[in-house]
């Protein structure tokens, strides 16, 4: 987005204009509150009620799914675009019903639902019988929406996502609460970086709503939805635990189709490019070794402004109107697209949902004409001049799909030239007018279908915002023009863990920030958070370069490793997004969902699941030295370190403040990890070995590997490969199978390396055969047949044994489990994450500090910084503090350790802007223990306190 462009943005944030193009939001009738239940039926798993006039439809669509339909008068409106229209359900769903009784009762095997007759009132239980949610007596369902109390004590989610800071408007968000919606939130999508979704969770169970917007108004006792969009009210129930919910909610709306395998690679993105500066930062990565699976080309590419639909051509001709003529001379041709894929680098490229009405010489262009003649625009939007070209453009209305057929013929000029994703940006407003929630959506949705008709090749797309049911249409979403820096880096992981919340499971954002200059050591760990998330993209304005040799050599240095470690976890991240695509639960996962139960979990933005098996909490404060981590109950294993943790737990983890090397990446006990070599893109060879990282616990664990062919939706007729792997641990030993696989794709895959760490295995067997036994691991890789093992790496001893892939196999390890690898004894503890009592403040205003500030405030009697150190074994520890005392004289401080005192003299500093540090020598027990830094009686105290490093 052009800066002047956002400046009228911000401006009509503020005066929330809206339209809402095919979308019926018409003032629907006053009726009643629902009366009595005059005649019930039940046919299969569908339950009818007459109400007066008024029918009621409850059906139970699985067991732990129940539809109810409220028709007034007996009037439905077909489905919103939020519903699937290809879903069908399984039936035999209800296991008793009693027609009968008052209340009526009909239940499932996860659910029971209770019908009062007078007035006619439903209410869901869940299989412990506990309560979920009750219609109000006064009014449950009504005209256009439904009134219903639930249990107190409950968190929230779902709801809506977090637009770019200036355009949020809704009174009940704010980003500094996290993901939870407990006040409820309006229902939409028409702001850039939002998103919205009918639906609320907890971490027992789910409503979602049948409505284009609305609004949740949530108390502790309260759950109303209004504003449906239809004439009937059609809700869902979903009973069960976040992912069940989840999972349920991409039932009824629609399942993502598989992406392509490069989409899930590194992509550049630049505004301001040409032909041959793009052809040099290709080889920019490939001469310094840096991966690059994509190259996304904004206005640069297109005929943009060049009469008669220059906005759907190649910028490979200079005529009339074309605003930067000629900057891509090969790309028509196709010339240019196939010479980036030999070179293993696919293309996206930018789409808007304007087209230019106006000719450089004066009249209107063809385009223009025919979406004027075939009402094609935007309603109520008049022409405006665009930014780019500054001419008089309009915007379509993808609500048609005659429109929506027009934008795809004359698109797909640009897809039979090579251009492999489509980047949609700026369907969310135009001019002084929000578009409605599904401009967007529908704008995709044209893309999609019209690929989906002429290719096998599968879509994949980046837009500004999402919709519920978006997810239909190979949609990706991006956070919209953000700003670099690290708050807002920062503020990135609750956008996007609000929009997994409803339902967009592939979101991105522009790394480095849309505006402004990231610092080297903000780009890299932006870098490293980026490597982590599902779409893993850099962007900048106009003339700002995002690569990764721009920011220096430690910069870069850090980037291509957060790069690489991608790199190498694809096998991972495949297997994942063939999850996304069964179950809609994607690759990034709010840790609540995987410990519903767990209040740390509840709202931590911080770190978050990335895939089954791995714990992240990237680093994205500035000069930090140490990073708070939670790990769930557990056993959790560091990546990099190999160090074991117990939890539940919570730490300070030890990075490198100078080389910004560290990513905080634990791995859960029970894990099955797969791993390949680094490859420059997906397709540079065949991967014919696939390293297992197996972690076992003595309780059955599995993973799925996957594969296909990673362009086509030949997937979709059962052309893949699956297979399933199982460990499991004993006293005495280590089973690992892998069952025959699955599809009838077959991949250059020939063998594993199955690694069973924390294992010094004494024989090994395969299917009961003790197979040739290798000196190491590199002479195991290299063998060409069935073999083992042992040696010792990061995580202690293992038992690495290579065993034919696609294949049943058992391979039995010999031994008992190692003792595992304590924690580091050297920890560094950022003073503002302590405890702070009595005047202890944080504060940033004088430079040179570690983490997101220091601690002042010992200017106050009292004050005190109190630390919680866990020690490993009992012994004498440093305890080294790092001050500033600019006072010029010693100051005294007093250092309490487990109750014990100690007066310690600071010696004074240059200034306030310098640092120093001042080391002790303390006992610790093993265990939990305190330290605290108190400004206690008889000391002169009035410094600042930086970090604490702890060291034997």
């Amino acid at each position: 987005m052009f800066a002047s462009h956002r400046r009228r943005a911000r401006l009509l944030a503020t005066t929330l204009l809206s339209s809402v193009a095919g979308v019926s939001l018409s003032a629907l009738p006053a009726h009643a509150a629902l009366g009595s239940v005059t005649s019930a039926s039940l046919s299969g798993d569908t339950l009818t009620l007459t109400v007066g006039g008024d029918r009621l439809l409850v059906q139970a669509l699985r067991p732990d799914i129940v539809k109810v339909d409220y028709r007034p008068g007996g009037v439905a409106d077909p489905p919103t675009a939020v519903i699937d229209p290809a879903k069908t359900w399984a039936t035999g769903n209800i296991i008793s019903a009693d027609m009968a009784s008052n209340p009526i009762v009909v239940t499932t095997a996860q659910l029971t639902v209770k019908i009062s007759r007078n007035p006619a009132r439903l209410s869901v239980f869940d299989a412990t019988g506990a309560l979920v949610l009750s219609e109000q007596a006064a009014e449950g369902v009504y005209a256009d929406g439904v009134k219903f109390n639930h249990g107190s004590g409950q968190a929230f989610y779902g709801i809506t996502g977090n637009p770019v800071p200036w355009a949020e408007k809704d009174p009940k968000q704010n980003l500094a609460e996290g993901m939870q919606r407990n006040d409820g939130g309006r229902v939409n999508a028409n702001m850039q970086g939002d998103g919205g979704a009918p639906l609320a969770f907890t971490h027992r169970y789910g409503l979602l709503v049948d409505s284009i917007d609305g609004d949740f108004a949530i108390t502790d006792t309260t759950l109303e939805f209004s504003g449906v969009s239809t004439r009937n009210v059609a809700y869902y129930v979903l009973v069960g635990p976040p992912r069940q919910v989840m999972a349920g909610v991409a039932e009824i709306s629609g399942k993502p189709a598989l992406s392509p395998k490069w989409a899930l690679g590194f992509n550049n993105s630049e505004w301001g490019t040409t032909q041959t500066e793009v052809t040099s930062i290709v080889q920019g990565y490939r001469d310094r070794k840096i991966p690059l699976d994509a190259f996304t080309l904004d206005f640069d590419f297109k005929a943009w402004g060049e009469d008669d639909y220059g906005e759907f051509r190649w910028n490979s001709t200079s005529a009339s109107g074309n605003v930067h003529p000629n900057k891509f001379p090969s790309g028509a041709a196709g010339t240019f697209a196939r010479d980036m894929a030999a070179r293993g680098v696919m293309l996206m490229g930018i789409m808007k949902p304007r087209v230019i009405v106006g000719k450089a010489g004066g009249g209107i262009t063809a385009q223009g004409q025919w979406a004027r003649t075939n009402n094609c625009f935007y309603p109520g939007l008049a022409d405006y001049n665009e930014y780019f070209s500054g001419r008089p453009a309009n915007d379509v209305d993808f609500s048609k799909q005659t429109c929506r057929d027009w934008y795809w013929q004359h698109s797909r000029t640009l897809f039979d030239a090579g251009i492999a994703g489509w980047w949609n940006d700026e369907a969310d407003e135009a001019n002084g007018t929000l578009f409605n929630s599904l401009q967007h959506f529908n704008m995709q949705r044209s893309l999609y279908e019209g690929q989906r008709a002429v290719s096998d090749r599968r879509v994949f797309s980046l837009n500004r915002n999402f919709y519920l049911g978006a997810q239909r249409y190979g949609y990706g979403m991006w956070s919209g023009d953000i700003e670099s820096g690290f708050g807002n880096m920062a503020d990135q992981r609750t956008r996007m863990l609000t929009s997994i919340n409803i339902g967009e499971s592939k979101w991105g954002m522009d790394i480095g920030g849309f505006f402004g200059d990231p610092s080297s050591e903000n780009y890299a760990r932006w870098m490293q958070f980026g490597a982590f998330v599902p779409i893993y993209r850099v962007h900048g304005v106009d003339g700002k370069q995002r690569q990764p040799w721009v920011y220096g050599a430690t910069a870069e240095s850090a980037a291509k490793g957060a790069i690489e470690l991608r790199s190498r976890l694809m096998p991972y991240l495949y297997a994942h997004e063939r999850i996304n695509h069964e179950t809609g639960i994607g690759l990034v996962r709010p840790l609540f969902y995987d410990y519903p139960t767990d209040p740390n979990a509840a709202n931590l933005t911080s770190e978050w699941m990335f895939g089954e098996s791995l714990l992240v909490a990237p680093v994205v404060e500035q000069g930090a030295a140490s990073k708070q981590v939670y790990l769930p109950a557990g056993t959790w294993i560091d990546y990099t370190r190999g160090s074991v943790y117990t939890g539940p737990l919570t730490f300070n983890y030890p990075v490198n403040a100078s080389t910004w090397q560290d990513i905080p990446l634990f791995v859960k006990a029970g894990a099955i990890l797969p791993t390949q070599e680094v490859l420059q893109y997906v397709s540079e060879k065949p991967v014919k070995q696939i390293d297992l990282d197996v972690f076992p616990t003595t309780a059955r664990s599995e993973f799925t590997l996957y594969d296909d062919d990673g362009l086509t939706r030949a997937y979709e007729n059962g052309v893949f490969f699956k297979q399933r792997i199982t460990a499991q641990r004993t006293s005495t030993s280590v089973t690992v199978e892998t069952q025959a696989k699955t599809g009838s794709f077959s991949p250059a895959l020939t063998h594993y390396i199955v690694k069973v760490n924390a294992t010094m295995g004494t024989a090994a067997r395969i299917n009961g055969t003790a197979p040739t036994r290798y000196g190491d691991l590199a002479a195991l890789k290299a063998a060409t047949g069935e073999g083992w093992t042992t040696g010792v790496d990061v995580y202690g001893p293992y038992t690495a044994v290579r065993v034919a892939a696609g294949v049943a196999r058992t391979v039995v390890v010999d031994g008992t489990p190692s003792t595992p690898p304590p924690p580091p004894v050297t920890s560094v503890l950022e003073a503002e994450d302590a405890a702070l009592s009595s005047g202890a403040i944080v504060q940033n205003d004088h430079p040179g500090y570690s983490g997101r500030g220091f601690v002042a405030g010992y200017w106050n009697s009292g004050a005190t910084t109190t630390f919680t150190l866990q020690a490993s074994t009992a012994g004498t520890y440093s305890a080294t503090l790092k001050y500033s005392n600019g006072n010029g004289s010693a100051r005294t401080l007093t250092m309490v350790v487990n109750g014990v005192r100690t007066q310690l003299t600071l010696p004074a500093t240059a200034d306030w802007n310098t640092w120093s540090t001042y080391t002790a020598r303390i006992p610790l027990n093993a265990g939990t223990n305190t330290l605290a830094y108190v400004y206690g009686s008889g000391d002169s105290a009035h410094v600042n306190l930086d970090s604490l490093t702890i060291a034997p």
